[in-house]
């Protein structure tokens, strides 16, 4: 969590922060949550962070990958966060070797959730150019087709992540 020598502050789903050990590293680690229908609180916060100079990661899907490691549908809110706060976004495909992902039923406070966690498993991230969009955060149109771009953006990087975990995967089948 840090670029290569400053802390990341990211964006993530308010359950993860509910998940006991894991919940308070994230809150004492400074990442911020994104609460059900409350998603301008965590947008004010990170623009906040963003205001003071720190690095902010957000995940343009607002949730995980689908199992197979397909993305989700994306949210419009990187872009707008990025061209409300005048920055880059600088973005990062991963892939990772599934056979390290664990799943489990987490029930808290009434509500039962599934949670994913990756456990010392290899995988590999590819970071792309910056990428500065020069439009208004109100116009609809723009910040779509700029979503659109940076997650065509994403998707290519995690292809040459996921080649560079293949073409690697014969060393640590020898090691294991």
């Amino acid at each position: 969590m840090s670029w290569p020598f400053e802390p990341i502050y990211i964006l993530i789903t308010e359950s993860a922060f509910k998940a006991p050990v894991v919940g308070q590293f994230l809150h004492l680690a400074g990442h911020i949550p994104v609460y059900a229908n409350r998603g301008r609180e965590a947008f004010e916060a990170a623009l906040q962070l963003l205001s003071d100079g720190r690095t902010v990661s957000i995940f343009p899907e607002g949730a995980l990958s689908e199992v197979d490691g397909r993305l989700m549908p994306p949210h419009t809110s990187a872009v707008r966060l990025a061209v409300t706060a005048n920055v880059p976004i600088v973005p990062a495909g991963i892939a990772l070797d599934r056979r390290f992902v664990t799943y489990r039923q987490i029930h808290q406070f009434g509500v039962e959730d599934r949670m994913r966690w990756f456990w010392l498993g290899a995988y590999e991230v590819t970071t792309g150019k910056p990428l500065v969009f020069d439009h208004g955060a109100d116009d609809r149109e723009a910040v779509r087709q700029s979503t659109e771009a940076l997650m065509q953006d994403i998707k290519r990087l995690m292809e040459r992540s996921a080649k560079r975990l293949l073409d690697t995967s014969w060393l640590l089948g020898r090691q294991a």
